[in-house]
């Protein structure tokens, strides 16, 4: 489970979610994950604008090719371990939480995660094709009910205040999302 010690420079109130939101297969899955009960201790952090991601241990460029978390007491969390983590947070998602940590799943996971990464960008393409043609006939992009890496349906656009990279991820203001 790839995971760092706690820093305590990094502590949180929630945890920290980084997603890289220019992929329009991530951001599936994170709008997904925004509307499930318990997102609330969730804090989506999109790193794929210029603004630095908030923890010196976690620079842009690892953020955007691998997925991370941060928990609350600092601890960086990646890969199929994150996804796990956030699972755990996630009422409907629990079950799962764990079969993962059942011996031997998570190496399993952490496999299949590593071919995905691999093939993100070849499944990630159709998608923003599909994406930019919605934006220009009027569409929201994320409300056709377009299946995610895991089987999950599309979720609506969030809301304008989400946050950005960067500033204290503990802290109850928000900067405008622009993905």
């Amino acid at each position: 489970m790839p995971t760092s010690a706690p820093d305590e420079a990094c502590s949180l109130r929630r945890t920290a979610v980084y997603y890289d939101g220019a992929c329009p297969l991530c951001s599936i899955e994170i709008n997904y994950y925004r509307r499930q009960a318990g997102a609330d201790a969730l804090q989506f952090v999109d790193v794929s604008g210029d603004a630095p991601v908030g923890c010196e241990s976690l620079t842009k460029d690892e953020a955007l090719k691998r997925f991370h978390i941060r928990t609350p007491d600092g601890t960086l969390v990646s890969g199929a371990a994150a996804f796990v983590e956030i699972w755990r947070l996630l009422p409907r998602w629990s079950w799962a939480a764990r079969v993962a940590s059942r011996p031997g799943v998570l190496v399993v996971l952490e496999f299949l995660y590593g071919i995905f990464l691999k093939i993100r960008p070849a499944v990630s393409r159709p998608l923003k094709s599909i994406a930019r043609r919605s934006a220009r006939i009027g569409l929201d992009r994320a409300s056709a009910s377009a299946p995610s890496v895991i089987g999950m349906a599309a979720a609506p656009t969030p809301p304008q205040g989400e946050r950005r990279a960067g500033g204290d991820l503990g802290s109850s203001a928000v900067a405008d999302q622009s993905v």
